[in-house]
């Protein structure tokens, strides 16, 4: 795990509004809307641009029988993402693989389970591109920490698609929640 060559902040806005920050430099990079009525359900926007969205993501949930699950689309940069969960084993977390246009191959963000945080990019070799931090900061949802060399399309592509999966984590988790619990007031849950 190398040291980061850029950490941008998340810090949260209110009202479905976030702004990411580039720590080194303090100056605001995108902001991002959350909104959870209509798709898309993410927007993302450079502070430099914002007339031009460069990233969206739409959550679609899926449900069948007693669980539930949700299906993510990706957009950045006017290219559709193909986001693949991979199962890495029966009780192992998953992966998230898709098509980087920046490094031309396909890369990972890979669930693991740490004490700063629970999510990396990491391409075919496993070589560490970036990792998500949890913060402990108020207001702040926590830091992507970009470790690989990359330029604006690729640093669009981790603050896009690692958004996107930290969303799909979060709706995930109130997905089976939910799921659960409309099982459980109607008296069948099967274990």
């Amino acid at each position: 795990m190398g040291p980061a060559t850029q950490t941008i902040d998340i810090f949260d806005k209110g009202n479905g509004i976030y702004e990411l920050v580039d720590r080194a430099e303090t100056t605001p990079l995108y902001h991002v809307f959350f909104n959870p009525y209509d798709a898309p359900h993410m927007t993302v926007r450079r502070v430099s641009s914002l007339s031009h969205i460069i990233g969206t993501a739409t959550l679609m949930f899926v449900r069948n029988y007693v669980f539930s699950s949700c299906q993510l689309s990706v957009n950045i940069n006017d290219r559709a993402l193909l986001v693949k969960k991979i199962r890495t084993g029966l009780f192992a977390n998953s992966k998230r693989a898709f098509e980087s246009a920046s490094l031309r191959e396909e890369i990972y963000w890979k669930s693991r389970s740490t004490s700063f945080g629970f999510l990396e990019l990491v391409d075919g070799d496993e070589r560490q591109l970036a990792r998500f931090k949890n913060s402990l900061r108020r207001k702040s949802l926590g830091s992507f920490e970009i470790v690989a060399e990359v330029e604006q399309e690729g640093r669009d592509e981790i603050v896009v698609s690692g958004l996107a999966i930290l969303q799909e984590e979060m709706s995930s988790m109130g997905a089976v929640a939910i799921g659960l619990a409309a099982n459980v007031d109607s008296g069948y849950v099967e274990m």
